[in-house]
């Protein structure tokens, strides 16, 4: 990146915030950018990130090295291509730059809270609080373009979120049906992009100077909508990709006079201040002209809480993290203990129950008013597969599920769902969890069906009308005719197979070799190819590949070692291909 394609007005502004730092700044922009990669913790165990960049660098080729400010990102090489690799397929990774890892390490997520990702397409950051839910609690992933909703879904979809919502709306809308609901939110919101001028020069062509003041009007309005609707004791995270303090510290400000409920907290772990940078102060704010002197008296904040990443400081490109917290009614300014959960959650509805006409704007871009919900649109964006209009209420379109269709479905996954018998290598104890966790589900009968189409729903989750609605829970497949036929979102969120993934099949012509007790679970369930065979890279461009017969012909979840990539209908010796379309690699 050339520094004289920057914009003067910008270059002024930078040298103004930095000072002494400024020529090293600069002197970042001739360095090239460092690719990273985010492992997916519901798939992959990653305990001491060293041990793991060495052992998954084996198994992959890969050239790992650990993002300091994540327990599960890594940089990687240029010539490592991993997005060519089978795992990426199975959902393993998701290909993140490093700083825009820092928002959701930040936010503070536990399995079992409601967490809202309010401005989330593609959705890096929704991927990453979903896997840390680990299947317990309930994730709404919002994003309010229709297109940039779909390619969400997709990333969680792929990454194996179970106990996900995907909701396409203002969220001034949501916030009317979720006032004070949710235990955690993170706001990436949306802004000029400075921290991508070296990785994206078509953000640099986009930029003027008046877009920073238009993004930070938008995201006052966005920010202020968020802290209506997190319950008191919540955790709020506030993020952008960009260095201008109106932006970020400004807003802030903004934020903590119109509610003053809110409080800023301190980054709590000493990993990520050790690497970043501390937010402006209010002093440096008068300094640079953008906060009037005399308001400083006023104000009792200390806005070096807040941290910056800066790209001449650290291997990523540029980010700006806020944490904040929302008192509890009565409570003094200390922090006090959280107790998330239904008692509080509904004494955080009636406390923020007034709040909703608050609201300031409204976040509309030229989307044709959609009404009610509905819960899942195929991948051009069209009704359901079973036709319809796409925008059917909850009890229009339910439909109630047979005693029979619910013994064939369960019987369908059982087989997917086994513990390991004695003797056998367990699967990760998270994907047992998950297993453990869809069997728990199907047999509470959280299952909903709509047009045929069947969906597993989240412990506890009741879903409200009027908001726009991608996908709501767990996408298992559909019913036909007596039959069911499962569906690629399933194929994702199933544990890896209960065997070891050595000896794997390489050549079509040659049997799978397997110990003489595995062969029954891997006939009947999976075909199972080496990561590297070239069969998968055909299956996952839409073709028919050759594979051993292996027991009756039927269903089977082919995998990339042990690792599930989607589904076939075995056929002889042919496993026939049922990897969406919307899925396909371009040829």
């Amino acid at each position: 990146m050339s520094i004289s394609n920057l914009p003067s007005v910008y270059l002024d502004d930078m040298k103004k915030i930095l000072g002494s730092e400024y020529e090293a700044f600069l002197d970042s922009y001739s360095r090239p950018c460092r690719k990273a990669l985010r492992i997916n913790t519901l798939k992959l165990g990653v305990r001491d990130a060293a041990a793991f960049a060495e052992e998954f660098g084996r198994e992959t080729g890969f050239h790992l090295t650990p993002v300091p400010w994540t327990q599960n990102g890594f940089y990687f090489e240029e010539e490592d291509q991993p997005s060519r690799h089978s795992f990426y397929s199975a959902g393993l990774y998701y290909l993140q730059e490093a700083s825009a890892m820092a928002p959701a390490q930040i936010l503070p997520v536990s399995p079992g809270e409601t967490v809202l990702d309010l401005c989330a397409a593609p959705g890096g950051k929704a991927t990453e609080l979903g896997a840390r839910l680990q299947g317990q609690g309930f994730l709404v992933a919002n994003e309010i373009s229709a297109p940039r909703a779909r390619v969400l879904m997709k990333n969680l979809e792929l990454f194996g979120i179970p106990n996900a919502c995907v909701t396409n709306t203002e969220p001034a809308r949501l916030l009317e049906r979720c006032p004070a609901f949710f235990d955690r939110i993170l706001v990436d919101a949306p802004c000029s992009g400075e921290g991508m001028f070296r990785k994206d020069t078509a953000v640099v062509q986009a930029w003027y100077p008046e877009k920073v003041l238009e993004c930070a009007r938008v995201q006052r309005e966005i920010i202020t909508c968020a802290a209506d609707m997190l319950r008191p004791g919540g955790m709020m995270l506030y993020s952008t990709c960009t260095f201008a303090p109106q932006e970020n510290e400004l807003t802030i400000l903004h934020l903590l006079k119109e509610r003053p409920e809110m409080e800023l907290m301190e980054i709590p772990y000493d990993a990520f201040r050790r690497y970043f940078s501390e937010g402006l102060s209010l002093e440096q704010l008068v300094r640079l002209g953008v906060l009037e002197a005399g308001t400083v008296g006023a104000l009792d904040v200390d806005l070096t809480k807040t941290c910056r990443l800066w790209p001449h400081k650290i291997e990523g490109e540029g980010h700006f993290c806020a944490l904040l917290r929302k008192r509890k009614p009565g409570e003094n300014e200390e922090m006090q203990e959280q107790q998330p959960g239904e008692a509080v959650r509904e004494a955080g509805r009636a406390h923020g129950a007034g709040r909703a006409e608050k609201r300031g704007g409204t976040y509309r871009v030229g989307r044709a008013g959609k009404t009610d919900r509905t819960y899942r649109t195929d991948r051009s964006g069209k009704a359901g597969r079973r036709g319809g209009s796409g925008n059917t209420s909850r009890a229009a379109g339910q439909e109630k599920l047979q005693p029979a269709e619910t013994q064939m479905i369960q019987n369908f996954m059982a087989g997917y769902l086994e513990q390991p018998q004695p003797g056998r290598p367990s699967a990760s104890e998270t994907t047992r969890s998950l297993a453990g966790l869809l069997r728990e589900g199907l047999q509470e009968g959280r299952l909903e069906v709509h047009d045929g189409q069947v969906y597993l729903m989240p412990a506890g989750v009741e879903w409200m009308p009027g908001i726009p609605t991608l996908r709501a829970g767990l996408y298992l497949g559909e019913l036909k005719k007596n039959r069911f036929e499962p569906a690629q979102e399933l194929a994702m969120v199933l544990p890896e197979v209960p065997f070891p993934d050595r000896e794997l099949q390489t050549d079509a012509a040659q049997p799978l070799p397997v110990e003489e007790n595995l062969r029954e679970d891997v006939e009947d369930h999976y075909v199972c190819l080496d990561p590297a065979d070239d069969r998968l890279e055909r299956y996952l461009h839409g073709e028919t590949i050759p594979v051993r017969q292996a027991g009756q012909n039927g269903w089977r979840l082919l995998c990339a070692g042990r690792y599930p990539i989607g589904w076939g209908k075995l056929v002889g010796g042919q496993l026939k291909n049922k990897f969406p379309a919307g899925w396909r690699i371009p040829g």
